[in-house]
């Protein structure tokens, strides 16, 4: 639909200022200009690039300024002459005008149901960001709806792709255990890296031990925080702690579960090579990765992530 170069209809609400040369400025400031440069044949604007009719006249050329779209020109049938003195004219390109309606001219929102008036500088970013009826594709492997912007969370609670049974969520985002994601019905036949249960069991216990180690410094550092604030001198007391606690254990622990989770994924493919049980592998990897970070793991600790240590 073409461009509204007028007073937009009540039902559609209208934006008040546009932005040209990254400065502000009202609409109702431009409705003059917008007059002056509309084409002289549709009256409007087709969204395109807009040209002007230059008079060819070899004595004196006319000073008249007649805009049209430059895809009227491209028509078999289109004849270019003045309008003033009906002389033959050319057209040339005017590319300030096109950047005017484009920043000013107001276009209806593609999307059906959308109320809004916006130019046509900014409909790309309306669409992709802001309009709340624009059509959106779930992006959950599986799940082929799509859904109106305003009904994300609606959807979320009813999207039929599910992760699967052997997968975590580590608290930075990190996927740990299998990262498959897809439909209901895929859910016990994809490629599962993990396989069976007691391999999920180990990975579980080892997720379940560091968020216990990251949890135990949160608080140790709430604490800290708590303490210094009853010492009037010592204000930074607790800040200072929190930097020395994130910035070497808690910072570390979770390091540590990241990487944990990057020998799920390898698991069998370690397991089949080197010919060991699951468990003495995950005992071996959890301590060159705990000496790599400064940490100390104990035969106790390691027992803690469901494994059993000899020696």
């Amino acid at each position: 639909m073409a461009p509204l170069l007028l007073k937009p209809s009540a039902k559609r609400k209208a934006t008040t200022t546009v932005v040209v040369h990254e400065e502000p400025y009202s609409i109702k400031g431009f409705e003059s200009s917008m007059y002056d440069i509309r084409c002289f044949i549709c009256l409007g604007w087709d969204q395109g690039d807009m040209s002007r009719l230059v008079c060819n006249a070899p004595v004196q050329r006319c000073q008249c300024r007649v805009y049209i779209c430059t895809s009227h020109t491209l028509d078999p049938r289109f004849e270019s002459y003045c309008v003033t003195c009906k002389k033959p004219a050319s057209t040339v390109p005017d590319p300030t005008a096109t950047a005017l309606l484009r920043s000013t001219a107001l276009v209806e929102c593609t999307s059906p149901q959308c109320p809004e008036l916006i130019t046509m500088d900014d409909l790309e970013t309306h669409l992709l960001s802001q309009c709340p009826f624009n059509l959106i594709r779930c992006d959950k492997p599986g799940c082929p709806v799509r859904y109106a912007r305003k009904d994300r969370d609606a959807h979320a609670r009813a999207c039929k792709s599910i992760s699967c049974r052997f997968a975590l969520s580590a608290p930075d985002g990190a996927q740990l255990g299998c990262s498959w994601r897809g439909n209901r019905s895929e859910k016990y036949s994809h490629a599962c890296p993990i396989g069976t249960p007691q391999r999920f069991g180990l990975i579980r216990g080892c997720y379940d031990y560091l968020m216990r180690e990251i949890k135990a410094r949160d608080d140790t550092i709430a604490a800290l925080k708590e303490t210094a604030g009853g010492f009037s001198g010592f204000r930074g007391l607790g800040i200072c702690c929190e930097r020395i606690m994130v910035g070497r254990d808690v910072a570390a622990t979770k390091s540590l579960l990241s990487e944990c989770g990057l020998l799920c994924a390898d698991l069998n493919g370690l397991v089949a090579l080197q010919g060991r049980t699951p468990s003495s592998l995950a005992v071996a990897a959890s301590w060159s990765v705990a000496e790599r970070r400064g940490l100390s793991l104990s035969k106790k600790q390691i027992t803690g992530l469901g494994c059993e240590v000899s020696g």
